[in-house]
This record gives structure tokens, sequence and C-alpha cells, in this order.
């Protein structure tokens, strides 16, 4: 629920979305690793075909698909907060 919203209104979904699901059994559809963070277990779907499960630690451990995708996600998330500082300090006004 959360691909494309600024990082401060998915804090807010994020934190609605786990206290409704405080106490209950949810089944969340996401690729979004601060949702998967979350989750007790994650079953890691590949090509339609369950390839992995367990929790955020476990599947990190075990350093297969869900791992390397992860491992992206945090690349990925890195370069772009870089590019946001750039265009930041290049911006019209900005104190460099």
């Amino acid at each position: 629920p959360t691909s494309s919203v600024e990082p401060e209104s998915e804090q807010i979904i994020s934190q609605s979305i786990e206290r409704l699901m405080k106490g209950r059994t949810t089944i969340i559809s996401s690729h979004r690793p601060s949702l998967l963070r979350q989750a007790n277990r994650i079953l890691f779907i590949h090509q339609g075909e369950i390839r992995e499960q367990g929790s955020h630690g476990e599947l990190l451990a075990r350093k297969g698909l869900y791992a390397a995708m992860y491992r992206r996600w945090e690349e990925a998330s890195q370069v772009d907060a870089y590019l946001t500082e750039a265009r930041l300090a290049a911006a019209p006004g900005s104190a460099s």
C-alpha cells in the first residue's frame, strides 16, 4: 500500500497497519522490506512458487533469493538518498 508515497506518509501508513495487525493473523502482499521486516513469517514467492519462508532474519541468514532482493533494495535506497541530497544541495536558494 506504500509504493508511491513519500517516507513520512509511508511511516504513518506502516504504523496504522501495525496497530490493525496487533493480535490478528494478517496476510500482506508487499515488495516493501519496511513492511516485510514486521512479519513473523514471510512467504517469498518467485515465479508463482513459494521458494522460501521464515522470518526476516532467518531469510537473510539463508542468503537465498529473499536476501538478494533485500540487498538490492538496500543499495537502491542508499542511491536514492544520495541523489535526493544532491538535488536538494543543487536547488536554487539552497545553502551549500
